[in-house]
């Protein structure tokens, strides 16, 4: 049996983290389903989207601040990396 699943926009899972960002620490389920909306983000639109959500709900000191500082030490390992395989050419 075909289902026909759409993709959620870049906007409708931002609102999403939004809407529940404000329910933090009040409503049970409000971290299980950032989580899961972040994973959703990260699966469709990229590391960088999820950055950007999590920034924009301040949800760095809220649990998810591991993420960004993992993000940005790739992120710094890979210009390192890159750097130094320029100075090698």
């Amino acid at each position: 049996m075909a289902t026909d699943k759409k993709t959620p926009t870049l906007e409708e899972l931002f609102d999403k983290v939004e809407e529940q960002a404000e329910w933090l620490d009040i409503k049970p389920y409000s971290h299980n389903i950032i989580g899961l909306t972040l994973q959703m983000i990260d699966d469709y639109y990229g590391t960088h989207e999820v950055i950007n959500a999590i920034y924009d709900n301040d949800l760095e000191d809220k649990g998810w601040g591991h993420i960004v500082k993992d993000y940005e030490e790739k992120q710094k390992n890979t210009k390192t990396i890159t750097i130094n395989l320029q100075n090698k050419m």
